[in-house]
């Protein structure tokens, strides 16, 4: 009596089964093993060598040209590192030219922080460095982070806290120490009185 061979090869064909399920059972959806990463990564998108600009309602806020751009998981945090050419834009005219060593921009508060030391120098020619500022497009006020320094053709100023107001042109400083070249005295008044405007 001959035995049907279909039994014999459905028998065979479930033990192949078995043994290629049980050697790639990590790569089944049900088994529990996810396949995409655990967590999002932190930064989605990376560029180097970029220009960036922070835009408001009147067109060009701010402009960097950064070494590296880092935009955060969320699209609202971007970081900035290298920061060569930066610019402040105050009515469509550059107000300041900024050099920081890193910056972070939120584009919900529209805040630029700068940090890693900061070089920031005026439409005149003035200097102020420190450790770092902030900077808001919306208020257009620049605040420094530590202490800064503050210099001009003829005089140099050392301040505990500095805040510069773009929109209304003013510039506050605390705790204040000032020194200038004794021969540029009346320059130096008239010059500290034209920036405080």
């Amino acid at each position: 009596m001959n035995r049907p061979i279909f039994p014999t090869l459905a028998i065979a064909a479930l033990v192949v089964m078995g043994v290629i399920v049980f050697a790639l059972r990590q790569y089944l959806p049900h088994s529990g093993i996810q396949l995409a990463p655990k967590k999002p990564p932190a930064v989605v998108l990376l560029m180097k060598g970029a220009y960036f600009v922070g835009l408001g309602h009147d067109g060009k806020q701010w402009s960097a040209q950064a070494e590296k751009v880092e935009i955060g998981q969320n699209r609202s945090i971007t970081n900035l590192t290298g920061i060569h050419d930066g610019k402040v834009f105050d009515n469509g005219k550059v107000a300041l030219k900024i050099k920081a060593g890193n910056a972070v921009y939120d584009t919900f508060t529209k805040d630029l922080t700068l940090g890693g030391g900061v070089e920031i120098i005026g439409r005149q020619g003035q200097i102020i460095t420190g450790a770092g500022a902030d900077w808001n497009s919306t208020t257009q006020i620049l605040r420094s982070t530590g202490s800064v320094g503050f210099r001009t053709k003829s005089s140099s100023v050392v301040t505990d806290a500095l805040r510069v107001n773009l929109k209304d042109k003013q510039m506050e400083m605390w705790n204040v120490t000032m020194t200038f070249e004794a021969s540029e005295i009346p320059r130096a008044f008239q010059e500290a009185g034209n920036n405080a405007r």
